[in-house]
């Protein structure tokens, strides 16, 4: 593992932080403040390969394929493990690359996400003034 992680000092300019990022064969999350966090869904949407631990958003990211890559909380043997797995294979390493960004296209486009609270609250609103029924499509499945 010694010769695949890089561990650097903190950047002052996010300019140096994505250039450093865009070196990356993939992004390894080893802690977690959050079900998911941002950093997750930027590197999927700078098309890296990203491996963190379960959460109940990663199980929610991977019910539509094998988007992330998820290590038990905690186990950093699993962690490791895993990091190992996706560095020496790469069709996974591709697959996870490919599937991740088409996720995160889909899912955390910010004008997508306008238009389903739009739309969300439109069902709302109807639902409220005129007894229309909440439709399918604005509640979790």
């Amino acid at each position: 593992m010694e010769k695949n992680v890089v561990i650097t000092r903190p950047f002052e300019e996010m300019e140096e932080l994505f250039l450093q990022v865009q070196k990356s064969r993939c992004m390894v999350l080893p802690g977690i403040t959050a079900p998911i966090n941002c950093t997750v869904r930027e590197s999927m949407l700078m098309g890296l390969p990203v491996i963190m631990y379960q959460t109940t958003a990663s199980i929610r990211i991977n019910q539509s394929g094998l988007n992330v890559i998820e290590a038990k909380m905690e186990d950093v043997d699993d962690l490791s493990n895993k990091m190992k797995s996706v560095l020496s294979n790469s069709d996974l390493l591709g697959d996870i690359k490919k599937n991740g960004e088409e996720y995160a296209k889909l899912n955390f486009n910010n004008s997508e996400i306008v238009n389903e609270l739009v739309n969300n609250f439109d069902a709302i609103i109807n639902c409220y003034y005129k007894g229309e029924p909440i439709p399918s499509s604005c509640l979790f499945n």
